[in-house]
């Protein structure tokens, strides 16, 4: 090689080192400013979480790391908020569990119908091998699980009583866009129609949709009770929230901004998992009083309707494991 291009080669050399170390250190000094998203508005436990992570990063960090809280539908719904996330778009959402059938069929059932006895049950399987597996996928998304929490048992709304599956029948039923709860409700007697939840009140006013589900957090947030009489108490799913943050992200974080991101997530999450718990009462008084009428449905009836099609979903989509496995985990 030549004189002149070692030269060239040794200050090629410098000059990657002196960026690699000015780029170290603007990430030690510089302030870190994250975007959260979530789809849900003021009031819901994924809007209360997200804000108390803001508030806590924040002071946790003396300022250094804030965090701005974009919401209802504001930046689309749980699909866009976590597709941006994992594009590195936005830093963190808070969502219910689409992440988990975003990226594979497979661990569907953690949002099945019928699948989970309760939240003690559901936790026993997302605690253990089950759940490390779809957390490992997750990662491969770019996506951190920093943790989950019950949002509320999932109900049934609609303009007329629906006590037994028959009373259902042919009804139009907004779902979420999920292969199980397509394929359940559908077993059941229903019309299911996955409908953005930025969309649901004014589907639910038009009558796009005959009815919709979910957990009380979601009826009251999109005001069911404004466009739906009754209020079905059939407990068809454990509904979970979850808090995602870019994996990408941390990593680019020095430890010190890390752990207190990582503590300000924590505490979140046990923050909106509190407010859940304690709202999901009061809310399921508010649709009462706001006009809903509540009735009790037979529950075995319902059962006995989805378990050929939950047994089918095992078989076709979730053969990672099967019903015997999701009920050994019972305690």
């Amino acid at each position: 090689m030549s004189l002149s291009g070692r030269k060239i080669g040794t200050l090629m050399i410098v000059l990657v080192l002196a960026a690699a170390l000015f780029a170290e250190g603007a990430k030690e000094a510089g302030p870190v400013n994250m975007k959260i998203y979530t789809a849900y508005p003021p009031g819901d436990e994924s809007y209360v979480t997200a804000m108390e992570f803001a508030e806590r990063v924040e002071k946790y960090s003396e300022g250094t790391i804030t965090a701005e809280v974009f919401h209802s539908g504001s930046m689309g719904g749980e699909k866009e908020t976590v597709q941006a996330v994992k594009l590195g778009d936005a830093h963190a959402v808070t969502s219910g569990l689409l992440p988990v059938t975003m990226f594979t069929q497979d661990y569907g059932f953690f949002d099945g119908i019928y699948v989970f006895k309760d939240f003690n049950h559901f936790k026993n399987v997302w605690d253990g091998k089950l759940g490390d597996e779809i957390k490992d996928i997750l990662l491969d998304n770019n996506l951190r699980s920093m943790g989950v929490y019950l949002r509320g048992m999932r109900h049934l709304s609609a303009n007329k009583p629906i006590r037994v599956p028959e009373d259902g029948r042919g009804l139009k039923i907004r779902t979420p866009q999920l292969p199980s709860m397509v394929n359940t409700w559908k077993a059941i007697g229903f019309l299911p129609t996955p409908i953005n939840l930025p969309e649901l009140f004014t589907s639910l006013q038009t009558g796009v949709v005959d009815c919709a589900e979910g957990p009380p957090s979601q009826m009251l947030s999109y005001k069911y009770q404004e466009v739906q009489d009754y209020l079905m108490f059939t407990g068809h799913n454990v509904s979970v929230a979850m808090f995602l943050i870019s994996n990408r992200f941390l990593e680019s974080l020095e430890d010190d901004k890390r752990a207190i991101v990582e503590k300000a997530a924590e505490e979140a999450v046990q923050a909106g998992a509190e407010y859940a718990l304690k709202a999901d009462r009061e809310k399921l008084n508010k649709l009462i009083d706001g006009g809903m009428t509540p009735i009790e449905v037979d529950k075995e009836a319902f059962m006995e309707k989805a378990r050929p099609a939950v047994e089918e979903l095992f078989k076709t989509q979730w053969k990672v494991t099967n019903v015997d496995e999701i009920l050994s985990y019972m305690e």
